[in-house]
Protein backbone atom coordinates (compact mmCIF):
# COMPACT_ATOMS: atom_id res chain seq x y z
CA UNK A 1 0.00 0.00 0.00
CA UNK A 2 1.44 3.32 -1.11
CA UNK A 3 2.47 5.72 1.88
CA UNK A 4 0.12 9.06 1.75
CA UNK A 5 2.29 11.83 0.60
CA UNK A 6 3.59 14.28 3.21
CA UNK A 7 2.80 17.85 2.87
CA UNK A 8 5.71 19.76 1.72
CA UNK A 9 6.65 22.30 4.45
CA UNK A 10 6.91 25.99 4.05
CA UNK A 11 10.13 27.89 4.62
CA UNK A 12 9.89 30.63 6.92
CA UNK A 13 9.85 34.17 5.31
CA UNK A 14 12.27 36.21 6.65
CA UNK A 15 11.46 39.66 8.00
CA UNK A 16 11.79 41.32 4.64
CA UNK A 17 9.42 38.41 2.81
CA UNK A 18 7.01 39.19 5.63
CA UNK A 19 6.62 42.74 5.52
CA UNK A 20 6.16 42.01 1.63
CA UNK A 21 3.33 39.76 2.22
CA UNK A 22 1.95 41.83 4.77
CA UNK A 23 1.33 44.72 2.45
CA UNK A 24 0.20 43.03 -0.33
CA UNK A 25 -2.28 41.45 1.68
CA UNK A 26 -2.87 45.19 2.79
CA UNK A 27 -3.72 46.13 -0.07
CA UNK A 28 -5.94 43.36 -1.21
CA UNK A 29 -8.34 43.94 1.63
CA UNK A 30 -8.58 47.42 0.74
CA UNK A 31 -10.27 46.33 -2.50
CA UNK A 32 -12.31 43.86 -0.94
CA UNK A 33 -16.09 44.66 0.64
CA UNK A 34 -17.81 42.81 2.93
CA UNK A 35 -21.87 43.18 1.80
CA UNK A 36 -22.69 41.01 4.76
CA UNK A 37 -26.52 39.96 4.79
CA UNK A 38 -26.56 41.98 1.13
CA UNK A 39 -24.85 39.21 -0.58
CA UNK A 40 -28.12 37.85 -1.90
CA UNK A 41 -29.62 40.82 -3.14
CA UNK A 42 -25.94 41.10 -4.88
CA UNK A 43 -26.54 37.55 -6.67
CA UNK A 44 -29.94 38.52 -7.70
CA UNK A 45 -29.08 41.63 -9.07
CA UNK A 46 -26.12 40.59 -10.69
CA UNK A 47 -28.47 37.88 -12.70
CA UNK A 48 -30.96 40.74 -13.00
CA UNK A 49 -28.74 42.78 -14.84
CA UNK A 50 -26.54 40.03 -16.82
CA UNK A 51 -23.21 40.27 -15.44
CA UNK A 52 -21.14 37.85 -15.66
CA UNK A 53 -18.66 38.79 -13.07
CA UNK A 54 -18.45 40.93 -9.92
CA UNK A 55 -16.56 43.57 -11.27
CA UNK A 56 -18.85 44.59 -14.08
CA UNK A 57 -21.77 45.12 -11.24
CA UNK A 58 -19.45 47.07 -9.53
CA UNK A 59 -18.89 49.05 -12.74
CA UNK A 60 -22.66 49.36 -13.07
CA UNK A 61 -23.55 50.70 -10.30
CA UNK A 62 -20.45 53.37 -10.15
CA UNK A 63 -21.59 54.26 -13.48
CA UNK A 64 -25.46 54.84 -11.73
CA UNK A 65 -24.33 56.76 -8.55
CA UNK A 66 -22.01 59.43 -10.75
CA UNK A 67 -25.46 60.07 -12.76
CA UNK A 68 -27.37 60.49 -9.59
CA UNK A 69 -24.74 62.76 -8.14
CA UNK A 70 -24.91 66.05 -8.23
CA UNK A 71 -22.73 68.61 -10.12
CA UNK A 72 -21.52 69.94 -7.24
CA UNK A 73 -21.19 68.10 -4.18
CA UNK A 74 -20.89 69.69 -0.87
CA UNK A 75 -18.65 67.90 2.13
CA UNK A 76 -21.35 66.21 3.73
CA UNK A 77 -22.60 63.75 1.02
CA UNK A 78 -24.02 61.58 3.55
CA UNK A 79 -26.45 61.49 6.18
CA UNK A 80 -24.76 62.05 9.83
CA UNK A 81 -25.34 60.02 12.96
CA UNK A 82 -28.86 61.04 14.52
CA UNK A 83 -28.07 63.05 17.56
CA UNK A 84 -29.58 62.06 20.72
CA UNK A 85 -32.70 63.63 22.11
CA UNK A 86 -32.34 65.14 25.47
CA UNK A 87 -34.32 66.94 28.25
CA UNK A 88 -33.75 68.67 31.04
CA UNK A 89 -32.92 67.79 34.34
CA UNK A 90 -35.07 68.61 37.14
CA UNK A 91 -34.13 70.85 39.26
CA UNK A 92 -36.05 73.72 41.11
CA UNK A 93 -36.50 77.36 39.26
CA UNK A 94 -34.31 78.89 42.52
CA UNK A 95 -31.46 76.76 41.15
CA UNK A 96 -31.55 77.63 38.11
CA UNK A 97 -31.27 81.39 38.37
CA UNK A 98 -28.76 80.81 40.96
CA UNK A 99 -26.69 79.14 38.59
CA UNK A 100 -27.39 80.87 35.40
CA UNK A 101 -26.09 84.11 38.01
CA UNK A 102 -22.98 82.43 38.50
CA UNK A 103 -22.11 81.91 35.18
CA UNK A 104 -23.64 84.97 33.87
CA UNK A 105 -25.66 83.46 31.34
CA UNK A 106 -29.65 83.78 30.57
CA UNK A 107 -31.80 81.29 31.85
CA UNK A 108 -32.80 78.33 30.00
CA UNK A 109 -35.83 78.24 27.74
CA UNK A 110 -38.88 76.05 28.51
CA UNK A 111 -37.79 72.34 28.12
CA UNK A 112 -40.26 71.89 25.27
CA UNK A 113 -38.89 74.11 22.92
CA UNK A 114 -35.47 72.50 24.08
CA UNK A 115 -37.10 68.73 23.28
CA UNK A 116 -38.10 70.49 19.78
CA UNK A 117 -34.84 71.80 18.97
CA UNK A 118 -32.99 68.72 19.30
CA UNK A 119 -36.22 66.44 18.17
CA UNK A 120 -36.07 68.68 14.87
CA UNK A 121 -31.80 68.29 15.02
CA UNK A 122 -32.68 64.76 15.48
CA UNK A 123 -34.05 64.74 11.88
CA UNK A 124 -32.28 66.68 9.74
CA UNK A 125 -29.23 66.39 7.08
CA UNK A 126 -26.50 68.42 7.05
CA UNK A 127 -26.27 68.65 3.24
CA UNK A 128 -28.36 70.81 1.26
CA UNK A 129 -28.73 68.82 -1.56
CA UNK A 130 -31.33 66.51 0.87
CA UNK A 131 -34.28 68.68 1.08
CA UNK A 132 -36.58 65.97 1.62
CA UNK A 133 -34.84 65.19 4.93
CA UNK A 134 -34.66 68.99 5.79
CA UNK A 135 -36.93 70.74 8.24
CA UNK A 136 -38.80 73.14 7.07
CA UNK A 137 -38.63 76.99 7.80
CA UNK A 138 -42.29 76.70 9.82
CA UNK A 139 -40.47 73.84 12.46
CA UNK A 140 -37.60 75.73 13.71
CA UNK A 141 -38.91 79.00 13.27
CA UNK A 142 -40.55 79.23 16.69
CA UNK A 143 -37.70 78.27 18.51
CA UNK A 144 -34.83 81.20 16.88
CA UNK A 145 -36.17 83.96 18.71
CA UNK A 146 -36.11 81.84 21.68
CA UNK A 147 -33.30 79.93 22.13
CA UNK A 148 -29.75 82.36 21.77
CA UNK A 149 -27.58 79.77 22.44
CA UNK A 150 -26.43 76.00 23.05
CA UNK A 151 -23.35 75.07 25.28
CA UNK A 152 -22.23 71.18 23.53
CA UNK A 153 -19.13 69.53 22.84
CA UNK A 154 -17.07 69.95 19.42
CA UNK A 155 -18.58 67.22 17.78
CA UNK A 156 -18.09 67.74 14.36
CA UNK A 157 -22.01 67.05 12.85
CA UNK A 158 -23.50 69.49 15.68
CA UNK A 159 -20.56 72.08 14.93
CA UNK A 160 -22.43 71.97 11.08
CA UNK A 161 -25.76 72.54 12.49
CA UNK A 162 -24.31 75.78 14.02
CA UNK A 163 -22.52 77.03 11.83
CA UNK A 164 -22.52 80.86 11.69
CA UNK A 165 -23.08 80.95 7.85
CA UNK A 166 -23.86 77.56 6.32
CA UNK A 167 -25.72 75.38 9.43
CA UNK A 168 -29.19 74.71 9.68
CA UNK A 169 -29.36 77.37 12.89
CA UNK A 170 -26.66 79.94 12.23
CA UNK A 171 -29.03 82.54 14.24
CA UNK A 172 -28.12 80.11 17.40
CA UNK A 173 -24.74 80.98 19.23
CA UNK A 174 -22.79 77.59 19.77
CA UNK A 175 -20.44 77.50 22.88
CA UNK A 176 -18.37 74.92 23.28
CA UNK A 177 -17.83 73.25 26.96
CA UNK A 178 -15.08 74.55 28.45
CA UNK A 179 -14.13 71.61 30.37
CA UNK A 180 -14.20 69.56 27.22
CA UNK A 181 -12.03 72.06 25.66
CA UNK A 182 -9.47 72.15 29.16
CA UNK A 183 -9.63 68.09 28.50
CA UNK A 184 -8.75 68.12 24.93
CA UNK A 185 -5.99 70.89 25.42
CA UNK A 186 -4.44 68.60 28.07
CA UNK A 187 -4.21 65.18 26.20
CA UNK A 188 -2.51 66.85 23.60
CA UNK A 189 0.22 68.27 25.92
CA UNK A 190 0.80 65.34 27.82
CA UNK A 191 0.36 63.34 24.46
CA UNK A 192 2.93 65.14 22.93
CA UNK A 193 5.28 65.36 26.28
CA UNK A 194 5.87 61.72 26.32
CA UNK A 195 8.20 61.74 23.44
CA UNK A 196 11.99 62.11 23.60
CA UNK A 197 13.02 65.56 24.03
CA UNK A 198 9.99 67.19 25.24
CA UNK A 199 9.47 65.79 28.12
CA UNK A 200 9.55 69.75 29.51
CA UNK A 201 5.73 69.92 28.10
CA UNK A 202 4.67 67.16 30.72
CA UNK A 203 6.03 69.40 34.20
CA UNK A 204 4.25 72.58 32.08
CA UNK A 205 1.01 70.97 31.18
CA UNK A 206 -1.01 72.25 34.39
CA UNK A 207 0.18 75.40 34.33
CA UNK A 208 -0.70 75.92 30.39
CA UNK A 209 -4.15 74.73 31.23
CA UNK A 210 -4.72 77.03 34.03
CA UNK A 211 -3.75 80.05 32.00
CA UNK A 212 -6.27 78.42 29.68
CA UNK A 213 -8.77 78.18 31.88
CA UNK A 214 -8.03 82.07 33.38
CA UNK A 215 -7.90 83.91 29.80
CA UNK A 216 -10.83 81.92 28.33
CA UNK A 217 -12.74 83.77 31.48
CA UNK A 218 -11.30 86.64 31.81
CA UNK A 219 -10.75 87.81 27.84
CA UNK A 220 -13.55 89.79 26.19
CA UNK A 221 -12.94 89.63 22.50
CA UNK A 222 -11.14 86.90 20.14
CA UNK A 223 -8.03 89.20 20.08
CA UNK A 224 -7.38 89.51 23.20
CA UNK A 225 -7.87 85.73 23.78
CA UNK A 226 -5.32 84.94 21.38
CA UNK A 227 -2.63 88.28 22.28
CA UNK A 228 -2.60 86.66 25.77
CA UNK A 229 -2.83 82.52 24.59
CA UNK A 230 0.37 83.09 22.96
CA UNK A 231 2.00 84.83 25.66
CA UNK A 232 2.31 81.08 27.11
CA UNK A 233 5.28 80.05 24.98
CA UNK A 234 6.94 83.01 25.95
CA UNK A 235 6.32 82.69 29.53
CA UNK A 236 7.90 78.76 29.86
CA UNK A 237 11.10 80.40 28.57
CA UNK A 238 11.55 82.84 31.23
CA UNK A 239 10.60 86.00 28.89
CA UNK A 240 7.81 87.50 30.39
CA UNK A 241 7.40 90.65 27.87
CA UNK A 242 7.23 90.42 24.08
CA UNK A 243 6.41 92.23 21.05
CA UNK A 244 2.13 92.03 21.61
CA UNK A 245 1.89 92.25 25.64
CA UNK A 246 3.40 90.68 28.76
CA UNK A 247 2.53 88.67 31.29
CA UNK A 248 -0.04 90.03 34.44
CA UNK A 249 1.84 88.33 37.23
CA UNK A 250 3.88 90.29 39.77
CA UNK A 251 7.51 89.63 39.47
CA UNK A 252 9.16 86.11 39.44
CA UNK A 253 11.56 85.61 42.34
CA UNK A 254 14.40 83.08 41.52
CA UNK A 255 13.55 80.72 44.58
CA UNK A 256 10.07 80.42 44.10
CA UNK A 257 10.25 78.93 40.40
CA UNK A 258 10.68 74.82 40.77
CA UNK A 259 9.74 73.99 37.43
CA UNK A 260 12.69 73.91 34.71
CA UNK A 261 12.56 76.71 31.62
CA UNK A 262 12.37 75.81 28.68
CA UNK A 263 15.03 76.36 26.03
CA UNK A 264 13.99 78.51 23.57
CA UNK A 265 14.25 76.69 19.81
CA UNK A 266 14.33 73.62 21.64
CA UNK A 267 12.41 70.54 20.37
CA UNK A 268 10.04 70.85 23.29
CA UNK A 269 9.57 74.31 22.24
CA UNK A 270 8.60 74.00 18.83
CA UNK A 271 6.16 71.25 19.18
CA UNK A 272 4.83 73.61 22.32
CA UNK A 273 4.45 76.56 19.94
CA UNK A 274 2.60 74.24 16.94
CA UNK A 275 -0.52 73.03 19.74
CA UNK A 276 -0.46 76.63 21.16
CA UNK A 277 -1.05 77.64 17.25
CA UNK A 278 -2.93 75.11 16.05
CA UNK A 279 -4.79 76.38 13.30
CA UNK A 280 -8.31 74.28 14.26
CA UNK A 281 -7.52 75.58 17.93
CA UNK A 282 -7.60 79.25 17.17
CA UNK A 283 -10.82 78.86 14.94
CA UNK A 284 -12.86 77.89 17.86
CA UNK A 285 -11.71 80.78 20.52
CA UNK A 286 -14.94 82.85 19.74
CA UNK A 287 -16.64 79.52 20.96
CA UNK A 288 -13.91 79.51 24.50
CA UNK A 289 -14.44 82.93 25.47
CA UNK A 290 -18.12 82.72 26.74
CA UNK A 291 -16.66 80.64 29.17
CA UNK A 292 -19.90 78.27 29.34
CA UNK A 293 -19.95 75.04 31.59
CA UNK A 294 -22.12 72.48 30.20
CA UNK A 295 -22.59 71.25 33.95
CA UNK A 296 -24.03 73.02 37.21
CA UNK A 297 -23.22 73.89 40.19
CA UNK A 298 -23.24 70.47 41.77
CA UNK A 299 -21.23 68.95 38.83
CA UNK A 300 -24.47 67.40 37.18
CA UNK A 301 -24.93 67.66 33.51
CA UNK A 302 -27.80 70.23 32.60
CA UNK A 303 -28.88 67.97 29.99
CA UNK A 304 -29.04 63.85 30.34
CA UNK A 305 -29.79 61.68 27.27
CA UNK A 306 -32.99 59.98 27.37
CA UNK A 307 -32.62 56.73 25.58
CA UNK A 308 -28.76 55.95 27.15
CA UNK A 309 -27.63 52.77 25.64
CA UNK A 310 -25.42 51.91 29.40
CA UNK A 311 -28.20 53.22 31.49
CA UNK A 312 -30.09 49.47 30.70
CA UNK A 313 -29.01 46.23 29.83
CA UNK A 314 -30.22 45.66 26.04
CA UNK A 315 -30.68 42.04 24.77
CA UNK A 316 -31.47 40.69 21.52
CA UNK A 317 -32.97 36.73 21.88
CA UNK A 318 -34.84 34.50 19.37
CA UNK A 319 -38.52 35.37 19.47
CA UNK A 320 -40.53 31.82 19.09
CA UNK A 321 -43.62 30.74 18.23
CA UNK A 322 -46.17 28.75 20.45
CA UNK A 323 -46.27 25.37 19.35
CA UNK A 324 -49.68 24.48 17.83
CA UNK A 325 -49.21 20.60 16.67
CA UNK A 326 -51.47 21.61 13.92
CA UNK A 327 -49.86 19.37 11.80
CA UNK A 328 -51.15 16.06 13.82
CA UNK A 329 -54.76 15.37 12.84
CA UNK A 330 -53.67 15.61 8.74
CA UNK A 331 -50.94 12.72 9.76
CA UNK A 332 -53.40 11.08 11.48
CA UNK A 333 -56.23 11.56 8.47
CA UNK A 334 -53.19 10.64 6.03
CA UNK A 335 -52.83 7.12 8.12
CA UNK A 336 -56.43 6.39 8.47
CA UNK A 337 -56.77 6.47 4.76
CA UNK A 338 -54.04 4.26 3.67
CA UNK A 339 -55.26 1.63 6.17
CA UNK A 340 -58.78 1.80 4.37
CA UNK A 341 -57.37 1.59 1.05
CA UNK A 342 -55.05 -1.06 1.81
CA UNK A 343 -56.21 -4.35 0.86
CA UNK A 344 -53.61 -5.81 3.85
CA UNK A 345 -53.21 -4.39 6.93
CA UNK A 346 -51.88 -6.28 10.05
CA UNK A 347 -54.14 -8.13 12.93
CA UNK A 348 -53.74 -8.83 16.27
CA UNK A 349 -54.14 -12.08 17.78
CA UNK A 350 -56.36 -12.62 20.80
CA UNK A 351 -53.14 -11.85 22.94
CA UNK A 352 -52.20 -8.53 21.40
CA UNK A 353 -49.81 -9.27 19.54
CA UNK A 354 -49.17 -7.83 16.11
CA UNK A 355 -49.31 -10.59 12.75
CA UNK A 356 -48.42 -9.07 9.40
CA UNK A 357 -51.08 -10.45 6.58
CA UNK A 358 -54.61 -10.92 6.90
CA UNK A 359 -57.51 -9.05 5.68
CA UNK A 360 -59.45 -5.74 6.85
CA UNK A 361 -62.66 -7.31 7.64
CA UNK A 362 -65.64 -4.90 6.92
CA UNK A 363 -68.06 -6.61 9.88
CA UNK A 364 -65.55 -5.03 12.26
Amino acid sequence: MAEPAKKRQRRPLSEEGRKKKQESDRHRAQKRINLGNAFAGWRELKEKEGCKLDADLAILLLDFYNRWQTSTPSKAQTRPPTLPVSSITEESDQDKCEANQDLGVEPLPDESEVVALETSMHSMSIAEDHPPDSPDEGETSHFKDTIKEVVTDAHPQITALLHPVRGKYKGIQHSLDIWHAAKSLSKKLRRVGTKKKQKEIIVWTKDIVNHFWYWSKQAQTEEHFKMMWSGVIHHVCNKHTWATGSCEHEPLAEESQDKPWIKPGSEAHRVLTEVVFEKRWLTQVKKFINFRPARNKEGQKMYRKSYNKKSTTWSAYEMKEKKTYSYIPEIQKAILAVRLQSATTHRRTSEGTCVPGGYWSKKT
